[in-house]
């Protein structure tokens, strides 16, 4: 299930089943190139903290899972295997969250609809925010943008958690000028 994998519910048993999956895999189809996502040490640090005693536990627990990786995938394959283990970030201690989509509702730029809970109405907003760790692309409406891009960024601006509002050709700063940027990027 999806809420294992992916979320707050994510332990070692979604990141057992992708390795004993990946396992079988190679043993049936003998791959010469595989790659393994394993998620449950990237919850562990943003659900209870980078060093936290959840986020020591599930070091320890993919460590293990690892070590039998290590030692079953060759056998499985008949062959030497050569290893590569990557992060694609880091995870640090935070003191502090930022709500853009709140402040956008506040200003009376971004809608809700009520449907099971309460959703971003994306067709009749004229700003919602895509946030994502500590970046946030700010998305206005083509119609609306050219007047409100500086009445949306003045409301980031000073605002507590946002230490950075780039607009235009500011968001080149981490080379974030491109069409698929938000139209205001807030670090």
């Amino acid at each position: 299930p999806l809420q294992n994998f992916w979320g707050p519910q994510t332990s070692i048993a979604s990141s057992r089943w992708i390795a004993e999956s990946a396992i079988t895999a190679a043993k049936r189809f003998k791959p010469d190139f595989f790659y393994i996502y394993l998620p449950h040490l990237d919850y562990a640090a943003q659900r209870s903290g980078p060093d936290s005693e959840q986020a020591k536990i599930a070091l320890v627990e993919l460590d293990d899972l690892l070590g039998n990786i290590f030692e079953t995938m060759p056998r499985a394959i008949g062959t030497d295997v050569i290893w590569m283990v990557a992060s694609e970030y880091a995870i640090v201690p935070v003191n502090h969250v930022s709500y853009p989509n709140r402040i956008l509702r506040s200003a009376g730029f971004l809608n809700v609809y009520e449907e099971e809970g309460e959703w971003i109405d994306l067709h009749n907003s004229q700003a919602w925010a895509l946030v994502d760790h500590q970046f946030s692309h700010v998305y206005i409406k083509p119609t609306a943008a050219e007047k409100n891009v500086e009445e949306i960024a003045n409301l980031f601006r000073g605002s507590p958690g946002i230490a950075e509002v780039l607009v235009k050709q500011d968001r080149e700063k981490y080379q974030l000028n491109h069409p698929r940027s938000g139209e205001i990027v807030l670090v």
